[in-house]
């Protein structure tokens, strides 16, 4: 579970944002911050490729504070950046999500072998070595094999688009 943001007046205080441009920058010192530059940008970029904010010795997610800023209350759930692109916080790329949502929208994982979300290549069907798969309510399903992976992929996008509606994600 996420720590309590600030109420949304002390946010609006310390910060401004651009919608336009996601841009998140210090307005004034905090009494529980220091070593901030007015107008400088809040807060770095992490491991987990997201902008995270400093405020006295707690760590906020940057689009987790606009959130709060732009609509008064503290997500009750996940924020997804619609582009998969956890630095980019311009308003219309940010949307509450359940957590099956934000992992419907997630970009092919870095180790995978295809390069393409869902699919697997399976050498021990040589006539259609390609697996096209999702994951739906923490199951995993097979939707089938294909000749090629591009088969593979289009058959996995289209049960994307079937299965996780505005949250599918294509290969």
């Amino acid at each position: 579970m996420a720590l309590p943001l600030p109420s949304q007046e002390e946010l609006l205080r310390m910060f401004s944002y651009d919608p336009e441009t996601g841009r998140l920058a210090w307005k004034s010192i905090s009494p529980k911050s220091y070593r901030v530059w007015i107008g400088r940008e809040a807060g770095t970029v992490k491991d987990d490729k997201y902008i995270d904010v400093r405020i006295g010795s707690h760590g906020y997610k940057a689009h987790r504070i606009i959130w709060k800023m732009m609509t008064g209350h503290d997500p009750m759930l996940h924020i997804d950046h619609k582009d998969g692109d956890g630095t980019n916080n311009r308003w219309s790329n940010l949307r509450e999500a359940s957590r099956a949502n934000n992992q419907a929208n997630r970009k092919p994982n870095r180790n995978s072998k295809s390069g393409l979300k869902g699919v697997k290549f399976r050498p021990e069907c040589p006539r259609k070595p390609w697996q096209a798969y999702i994951s739906v309510n923490k199951k995993h399903i097979t939707i089938g094999l294909f000749a090629t992976a591009v088969e593979a992929a289009a058959a996995r996008n289209a049960a994307a688009e079937r299965l996780h509606g505005e949250f599918a994600r294509a290969t």
